[in-house]
């Protein structure tokens, strides 16, 4: 078919189905109190996928406190519980073509206990296909019923790459690490042709070694500077690169592995990354970029500005967003998948008020119909819009962020700030369960990205090292005054919630400008940065090393910074009361930073409160031990403002 063919054809049709779950809209007024599960019980499906035929669906959802995994029959609208009652919990699972599903299992705070195969249609489990801790790669698409793994990934630094077959149930070694490689591209066709090396004898030193074909000997690649390989072509020269090369935005460039030089411009922004940095390491192909195998290209690219962006490059796939864009307006719709043959496409559409819908594109067909809701719970409507802001930091950085509003409100609100965690990610438009909730409570809910966040720029992201607790906390300072200056916030009602170093962020507020905020809340916040850093692995693998001095600077414990920055040695300076809640799925005994912060605010006579999970699994995903937890964090926030 011909792409005017294509083009001269009518609008989609929408075709509403039947959705897995009937739930009914809450039944309360405009303006009126939700329930607490509306807004974190309800999302129900997870980790949709499209099979490679294209005939099912499969996703993660809840049963009994534990995440389980379905699949979906869409031509017979037909779902069915493939692992209820097995193992506690899904990490992670992957289609091995089109019959069969393999699943990592895991059971409460363990993951990769092994891998486990299961039909799509539930008949002959193959139960513990490998009986090892194991993370997974991705499937062999020309080879159904195999996947790659990833053998002991949290004990060993450079890993080696298995091959699983998953009714033999037979391994081999897909990728022998010579043990030095820590991380590695496949090309289309999944073959390991790029490597980045970690060199034991020269310091921190990184590399890259190429190879053109499989038999081929490796030869050492050395990518400009500042430039980093995103994903292999289908031309057996060309890697994608993102670099920051002589500009203040990361763009996307075609390099040539055999010329050694840039062969041309992909995409860049003016004014954002079109990679965040942070997005630049791992052991697969940067997931910004969208190939088609159908046409052997690279089809477009998704990154974020303000909201998210996607460009098309094939005029194949400018036509079926367009289409969706008309159909869907008030949406942001996103092509989640898509079979082999490019033929059937998962659409998820969602926005800053809307969890999101999911449907089925037969594009040969021109239809298009719904499956089911994200969260059947919220109507969009009584939702709040998610509004960009930007202001000054006070040395001259630009803060983006979003500003919330409960429904009615204008000017001097009480204010929840919610600094994100990483800290090197960002915040980003779209629905948040946790802002939504609170707008719903008649909070102002401001985010900032503070310095470090990805997404706006070298300057921006390297402004953040060393300045943990220093200028990355007068970022949320100046957030706070500005929504003061601004009339948004009353300055006596303000809070701040964070989780992880979102919470290190939020009892450091409490600490170190007390006068600023009424009450703190964090989940599992850091408060002593020489302990975390003595019981984590960050320094103690080589590949750490860099990123703990893009942090800390040189020897952070031995100059005092950690003494500085630590809220555990400064917990007399705090101001009001401060929720403390463990770190998910832990108790207070289990999660030592918060019991270390919890012990300094008892010896200094400070005022706070330690919330922990009542149910017996403690299990971060447990519907009840979600609604208690918000419940307390509601009630706490109404108590001090």
């Amino acid at each position: 078919m011909s792409f005017s063919d294509f083009k001269s054809r009518p609008l989609f049709f929408v075709v509403v189905g039947v959705c897995l779950t009937v739930l009914t809209w809450m039944p309360v007024a405009q303006g009126e109190i939700l329930p607490t599960e509306a807004f974190f019980s309800g999302n129900q499906y997870t980790k949709v996928t499209l099979s490679p035929d294209g005939e099912y669906l499969a996703f993660l959802n809840l049963v009994n406190g534990g995440q389980n995994l379905f699949s979906y029959d869409i031509g017979k609208i037909k779902y069915r519980s493939l692992t209820e009652g097995d193992i506690d919990r899904i990490f992670d699972y992957a289609w091995a073509g089109p019959d069969y599903l393999v699943y990592q299992v895991s059971q409460k705070e363990y993951w990769g206990l092994g891998l486990a195969a299961i039909r799509r249609d539930g008949r002959k489990r193959n139960k513990k296909i490998l009986r090892e801790p194991a993370r997974l790669v991705n499937a062999l698409p020309d080879r159904p019923n195999q996947v790659l793994v990833v053998m002991h990934p949290y004990k060993k630094q450079f890993a080696d790459i298995h091959k699983i077959g998953v009714t033999s149930k037979t391994r081999s070694t897909y990728f022998d690490n010579p043990g030095d490689v820590d991380y590695w591209l496949m090309d289309r066709e999944h073959r390991v042709r790029l490597v980045k090396v970690f060199n034991h004898n020269n310091g921190d030193e990184t590399y890259y070694r190429y190879r053109k074909n499989l038999g081929d000997p490796w030869t050492d690649v050395t990518l400009p500077e500042d430039t980093y390989p995103l994903s292999l072509g289908y031309d057996d020269n060309l890697l994608y690169v993102a670099t920051g090369m002589d500009r203040q935005f990361m763009a996307v460039y075609k390099y040539d592995l055999d010329a050694k030089d840039f062969s041309g411009l992909v995409w860049k922004d003016s004014e954002y990354d079109v990679v965040p940095g942070y997005d630049l390491n791992g052991v697969s192909e940067y997931k910004g970029l969208i190939f088609s195998d159908r046409f052997r290209s690279l089809a477009g690219l998704s990154y974020e500005r303000n909201g998210p962006q996607v460009r098309w490059f094939l005029p194949f796939y400018e036509d079926i967003q367009e289409m969706l864009d008309e159909s869907f307006p008030n949406t942001q719709n996103v092509i989640l998948g898509r079979d082999r043959r490019e033929e059937k496409f998962l659409i998820f559409a969602y926005s800053d008020r809307d969890p999101g819908n999911y449907y089925i594109l037969d594009q040969p067909k021109r239809r298009l119909r719904w499956l089911f809701s994200r969260n059947p719970s919220i109507d969009p409507e009584k939702m709040l819009p998610m509004k960009p802001v930007q202001f000054p930091s006070r040395d001259g950085h630009t803060l983006h962020g979003y500003l919330t509003l409960p429904k009615g409100g204008k000017d001097n609100l009480p204010l929840v700030i919610k600094p994100h965690g990483g800290p090197f990610t960002r915040d980003k438009w779209g629905f948040d369960p946790e802002v939504q909730y609170l707008a719903n409570r008649g909070y102002a809910v401001l985010q900032v990205n503070y310095r470090g966040s990805t997404g706006y720029g070298k300057e921006f992201f390297t402004a953040a090292f060393a300045q943990i607790g220093k200028e990355m906390q007068n970022d949320i300072t100046d957030a706070v005054l500005w929504a003061i200056d601004e009339k948004v916030a009353d300055p006596a009602r303000v809070a701040i919630f964070g989780q992880g170093f979102g919470g290190y962020l939020a009892i450091s507020g409490m600490v170190f400008t007390p006068h600023l905020f009424k009450c703190a809340i964090t989940v599992g916040g850091i408060s002593d940065w020489a302990e975390f850093l003595k019981s984590g692995d960050i320094p103690e693998i080589e590949q750490g090393r860099p990123l703990s001095r893009n942090w800390f600077g040189e020897n952070p414990e031995e100059n005092g910074l950690f003494q500085e920055i630590s809220p555990v040695h400064h917990a007399g300076r705090a101001g009001g009361p401060i929720l403390l809640i463990p770190r998910t799925g832990k108790s207070l005994t289990e999660d030592t930073q918060t019991r270390l912060f919890a012990e300094a605010l008892e010896n200094a006579g400070k005022p706070y409160e330690v919330f922990e999970e009542t149910t017996e699994s403690v299990d971060p995903l447990d519907k009840m031990t979600i609604a208690d937890r918000y419940n307390r964090i509601a009630s706490f926030i109404a108590e001090n403002l």
